[in-house]
């Protein structure tokens, strides 16, 4: 058995993306601000995801799973680049912040995205090299190591300390749509290496539905959850995103059972149940999804199916 045609050009069009020397970055966009959908990070992080749910597709061959692994391991190497997470470091630099980490404090867009892929490798590869150290270059005295492990344990002290159970993105400022690959990253890693820190999520989830779900009349295009909370002011932006929500809702489901029941009255709105990949966190045997050996077809999230105006 192979892949079927369309998800093989998927694979081939990565393969091209990945297999240029690590200097070259044609096909990719370099110029969207980091709060752009299309930002670098995206464009990196997204196609790992792809991959991986079609190395575990159940009509992929050996050969076909190992061109994934090879395009899996150039994209997050890709991510390592010091061009990925530049943006970053500068606004420390002129914060006057002793260290320029990317990791360090802050910054979920970037490692949540970064220990989401190194999960999501592990889980579908079975390779565990990203447990060895790997660095993260600023300047040549600005070195800063760390490994999958520690990657993660800074992602939960963050979460553990925060009064929001959220790690900022900008300064100021959590992200919704960070804080989704931030819980998949610490499920994934209590998954395969069989640390507690995924009880953090449930802190993070409760602030959501508290604070983050957007209340009062049900008007069309209003959106079900906040994307921005303003930690200077306490407060969430008070306006919706159909992106934030589908993206949301696509990630949280398989890994937050029945989640988005209580949202009910807001999903009818926009929002019915279609088809999806089926989820990549083992449930079964240590570190094998379950779900993934069934056909996607059998596997339902909520997911936008009709046109929205979108507001962002």
């Amino acid at each position: 058995m192979t892949l079927p045609p369309r998800l093989q050009a998927y694979v081939s069009y990565f393969e091209r993306l990945t297999s240029q020397p690590a200097n070259r970055w044609d096909g990719f966009l370099l110029d969207k601000a980091t709060d752009n959908p299309h930002h670098l990070l995206n464009q990196l992080a997204f196609p790992c995801y792809a991959l991986a749910a079609m190395s575990l597709h159940t009509d992929v061959d050996q050969a076909e799973r190992e061109r994934c692994r090879q395009a899996m391991a150039a994209l997050i190497d890709r991510m390592l680049q010091r061009r990925v997470w530049a943006y970053w470091s500068m606004e420390r630099e002129k914060q006057h912040a002793a260290r320029t980490d990317p990791v360090e404090k802050g910054n979920a867009a970037y490692s949540g995205h970064l220990a989401m892929m190194i999960g999501m490798f592990e889980v579908a590869t079975g390779d565990r090299r990203y447990d060895d150290t790997f660095t993260f270059t600023w300047a040549p005295y600005e070195r800063f190591t760390y490994d999958h492990h520690q990657l993660t344990e800074q992602l939960w002290q963050q979460m553990r300390m925060s009064p929001y159970h959220g790690v900022e993105s900008q300064r100021g400022t959590i992200h919704l749509l960070a804080m989704n690959q931030v819980l998949w990253a610490i499920a994934l890693h209590d998954e395969l290496h069989g640390s507690e820190y995924a009880s953090v999520n449930d802190g993070w989830l409760r602030f959501v539905k508290q604070r983050l779900v957007l209340r009062g009349p049900r008007m069309i295009n209003r959106g079900i959850f906040s994307p921005i909370f303003r930690t200077r002011l306490r407060m969430p932006m008070p306006l919706g995103c159909n992106l934030a929500d589908a993206w949301t809702l696509a990630l949280l489901t398989p890994i937050v059972p029945r989640m988005d029941q209580p949202l009910s009255c807001h999903v009818s709105l926009g929002y019915q149940t279609a088809p999806s990949s089926p989820a990549l966190l083992p449930q079964g045997e240590k570190g094998v999804s379950q779900t993934a050996k069934q056909p996607a077809e059998q596997h339902t999230n909520r997911l936008p199916t009709r046109r929205i105006r979108p507001l962002c």
